[in-house]
């Protein structure tokens, strides 16, 4: 007697086959998509997104030629392909206070080792309840408002975000 795969069960192979192909090209696919999407119009909600208990820190060194994620003080090198072009030197972060205006932040130093740091060109942090650093990002030629208390996070200058917070101030007084 001959021992042969019936031609139903066959077709139930083929299926269940076919459904693992697509469920693992969509997974994949939605993987691609948010490496692809990260910008600075978005960066703020993609850091939301990881895990993390106390913050969540984008750090660029070396004249931003070098960008990565540190969650709760620890590289998560897996996002380390996504910033490579991101950012260049020339970007600039202010924080806007009613007194002075807008400010340019100063950035610091970030410690490789006990003897080794390296001079920080743009940092963003985003607190455990997803609170932010507060800050304005110019970058090639547009202003990215990450203190999110208005509906358009992008601007065209820095003048173009003044002129909304003084329309904001004359309609509160």
């Amino acid at each position: 007697m001959k021992k042969a795969f019936t031609l139903l069960e066959l077709l139930i192979v083929v299926v269940i086959i076919g459904l693992v192909y697509t469920l693992a090209v969509n997974k994949l696919s939605k993987v691609e998509e948010s490496q692809e999407s990260v910008s600075l119009a978005n960066l703020k909600e993609f850091m939301q997104k990881i895990p993390h208990e106390k913050s969540v820190e984008f750090l660029c060194l070396d004249s931003c030629r070098s960008c990565f994620i540190l969650s709760d003080g620890e590289h998560l090198s897996e996002y380390d392909t996504l910033f490579d072009t991101l950012l260049d030197e020339d970007v600039a972060a202010y924080f806007y206070t009613l007194r002075n205006g807008f400010e340019k932040r100063e950035e610091g130093i970030y410690f490789v080792d006990e003897r080794n740091y390296e001079s920080i060109c743009f940092s963003y942090e985003v607190d455990a309840n997803g609170q932010g650093d507060e800050i304005f990002v110019l970058f090639e030629g547009k202003v990215y408002d990450f203190a999110s208390q208005f509906e358009n996070r992008v601007y065209e200058s820095l003048d173009a975000l003044q002129t909304r917070f003084e329309k904001l101030r004359m309609q509160v007084q």
